[in-house]
């Protein structure tokens, strides 16, 4: 992904693949085109081939910032997340648990403490909205999370496993 920023929340958006482990890239989707948003990239992350996540970097009520694609890459659409906050929000990119059909997604609220989160059990084909619960039981999946120093620290326990984040990376 090559992100030319051109103000505060816009971006030219680039997203180039490679067949031979990294010798040529060939662009794929861009924001000329349409095919990627025209607001900056936060993060991008791909859970297979075909199905992967962007998140943009454009706080706004009302507003998820999440894009997928099922294409590998060739075309994105905005996901639509119900409780979606009318308030300033920052959405970080989801989080796919490992063997599991479970994640999260986060969003914070720029101006405060707040958190929401929606949390999947289909690998993203529907998100359910969970407003600062600090810790609760959704489907199979159990959380708790905390809030120290500034940072939020989870723990996600699915069936037998557990994924911690010490708020800089997830590990388990």
């Amino acid at each position: 992904m090559e992100v030319a920023g051109q103000g505060m929340f816009s971006a030219d958006n680039n997203l180039y693949k490679t067949n031979d482990d990294g010798a040529t890239w060939q662009i794929i989707a861009d924001t000329a085109s349409g095919i990627l948003p025209s607001e900056a990239v936060s993060g991008m992350l791909f859970t297979s081939v075909s199905d992967g996540w962007i998140t943009v970097d454009s706080p706004r009520g009302g507003y998820s910032g999440l894009f997928r694609t099922d294409n590998g890459g060739a075309g994105w659409s905005l996901v639509q997340l119900e409780g979606t906050p009318d308030s300033l929000y920052s959405v970080e990119l989801p989080v796919f648990f490992s063997g599991t059909t479970y994640g999260l997604l986060l969003a914070k609220e720029i101006a405060g403490e707040e958190a929401v989160f929606w949390v999947t059990c289909d690998e993203g084909d529907s998100w359910t909205a969970v407003a600062d619960k600090p810790s609760g039981v959704w489907k199979e999946m159990n959380w708790t999370f905390t809030r120290e120093e500034g940072k939020t620290l989870w723990e996600i326990r699915i069936g037998g496993k557990s994924w911690t984040y010490d708020g800089v990376q997830w590990s388990g």
